[in-house]
């Protein structure tokens, strides 16, 4: 919690919305390859160990995707 003088010196700041297609520039069918696929398990109730896929997609981003 701010206090006054924290408030009055710098104010409070704009919260940043990130968009969640950013790494896709708004196209759902990207180029990609996929350096390695390991397997993890999720959290605690669920503990099937999943596949997931680090993809580097044609515009240089990376991302984890869960692969079925």
């Amino acid at each position: 919690m701010l206090t006054l003088n924290q408030l009055i010196r710098h104010g409070r700041k704009e919260k940043r919305c990130t968009d969640r297609t950013r790494a896709s520039d708004q196209c759902p069918q990207k180029q990609g390859v996929r350096p390695r696929v390991p397997t993890r398990t999720p959290k605690k109730p669920n503990s099937v160990p999943r596949k997931i896929g680090k993809v580097r997609l044609s515009n240089q981003h990376n991302e984890c995707k869960l692969v079925f």
